[in-house]
């Protein structure tokens, strides 16, 4: 009779890979075959012949499905007489080494600012996802969101959040965990939602002088609102037909403010438009402003300098009389 001497099969497994059983058998004439049984779970069990190998060494190699975690199995063995020996089952565990897989993304990828968005993907797994997150954030910002996303059946998972009040697209990375701890990572580059912004933002100018000397500064307020951001705000100006130049406008609390600087060499009419850009590319601009810059008056001298010059003329006159009655009173001398 066979005996089956020692059982070399490994005590584990791994899903969706190859397994070897592996039996020594002797007998003290010949051993004429060796079988193994072997069945998953509830399946019906399959019965192969082993390959001899070196000495007393019998194997089969075979490959192991993707949706179980364990096999059973059970050795026999016959010799040249038919004499048939057999082993005891054993149950070897196999360990779910596939993360899950990433099918269609269903989100939506138009959406409002400030509207809702649905993130939805389809995972599956060999065994069983158990969780699916969404990785999510507005354009180049280091801030990522990450929330745990619910299962809708058919292996599909959603997410319905609220988007920020910005026109920066949102970006989006799936992750997903499987029964045995596997991690899987779905990022691809098409995974963007653009939130659309085409309300136009609306601006108020404060008071525009109507008139200005060369040489001054003319000092511009504005306030802008939007549903979404304000981008900037800025002030086209030139002089006459000069060139057009443009000064940003800077936000300090709640009033966009800025200062221009007339030439003081320039008379004429100065002229302004103000223009406002939210964060969804939207674009309003004002009416054009018309400003009068006339001549800078020439500041009248001091009434102490003028006192001066009269007190300077006095004297040269007072000097010059003195002089001329000295040459008289010496003219008569002489005659004398």
């Amino acid at each position: 009779m066979p005996v089956i001497l020692e059982d070399r099969t490994p005590l584990t497994g791994e899903t969706g890979g190859n397994f070897t059983f592996s039996v020594i058998v002797t007998d003290n004439i010949e051993v004429a075959g060796v079988y193994v049984k072997y069945w998953y779970d509830d399946m019906l069990p399959s019965n192969e012949s082993m390959e001899r190998g070196e000495g007393d060494l019998w194997t089969l190699t075979i490959y192991l499905p993707t949706n179980y975690l364990s096999i059973d199995y059970k050795f026999f063995a016959v010799d040249s007489s038919g004499n048939w020996a057999w082993a005891i089952s054993k149950k070897v565990v196999l360990k779910d080494v596939i993360p899950p897989n990433f099918g269609r993304d269903n989100s939506t990828h138009n959406i409002p600012a400030g509207g809702k968005a649905t993130f939805s993907i389809i995972v599956t797994d060999n065994i069983k996802v158990t969780k699916v997150f969404v990785e999510y954030w507005y354009g180049e910002s280091d801030d990522h969101i990450n929330i745990s996303m619910k299962y809708n059946g058919k292996h599909t998972w959603t997410l319905t959040v609220t988007v920020a009040k910005t026109a920066k697209p949102i970006y989006y990375i799936y992750h997903a965990v499987d029964a045995a701890g596997n991690w899987a990572e779905e990022s691809k580059e098409e995974y963007m939602i653009y939130l659309e912004d085409e309300v136009p933002p609306t601006f108020s100018v404060g008071d525009v002088p109507t008139k200005v000397k060369a040489g001054e500064k003319v000092n511009l307020t504005a306030t802008a609102t939007d549903n979404v951001a304000i981008d900037r705000v800025w002030v086209e100006y030139w002089f006459g037909e000069g060139e057009h130049k443009g000064v940003e406008m800077v936000l300090e609390e709640s009033l966009y403010t800025c200062e221009i600087l007339v030439p003081e060499n320039f008379t004429g009419s100065m002229h302004l438009i103000f223009h406002i850009e939210d964060e969804g590319g939207n674009w309003v601009s004002s009416a054009q402003y018309n400003i009068t810059v006339t001549a800078e008056k020439k500041k009248p001298a001091p009434q102490y300098a003028l006192i001066g010059v009269v007190a300077g003329i006095a004297a040269v006159a007072v000097v010059s009389v003195l002089l001329l009655l000295r040459r008289k009173k010496h003219r008569r001398e002489e005659e004398e």
